[in-house]
């Protein structure tokens, strides 16, 4: 038990408090770090604990601020933050099954043009009204 323990210790930061908890801080710096998108204030970042509430609203940032660099790296970095925690706290699941089924929900989700938030983004790329 103890070396699984002292495994645990390596695995996560102190601020996880060994998988029990996330940490975003430094996506939160990164978030703050888009001009663009603490202009328009859509999604309140005032502080830290304000934007732990509302980060997963990202439905409400304009196509144009998506396609920026910043918020292209911001959404990678945090991707890749989020899918290692996932495979750390989960060692025993399959993780490439996992990711499959969801891009094919995305895709079907896509193709339906049903995605959330980017519903009218789907229609004006097809060419449509």
């Amino acid at each position: 038990m103890d070396q699984v323990m002292s495994e645990a210790d390596r695995n996560f930061s102190g601020e996880e408090g060994l998988g029990k908890q996330l940490d975003l801080h430094k996506h939160y710096l990164n978030f703050c770090n888009i001009k663009k998108l603490r202009l328009l204030n859509l999604v309140k970042s005032e502080d830290y604990l304000t934007w732990l509430h509302n980060f997963d609203k990202l439905h409400l940032i304009p196509l144009y601020i998506k396609q920026g660099n910043k918020y292209e790296k911001f959404i990678s970095e945090m991707t890749e933050y989020l899918m290692d925690f996932y495979q750390r706290t989960h060692p025993l699941v399959d993780f490439k099954s996992l990711i499959q089924s969801t891009e094919e929900v995305f895709e079907s989700e896509w193709e339906q043009k049903s995605l959330f938030g980017w519903e009218s983004v789907i229609y004006r790329i097809n060419g449509e009204t």
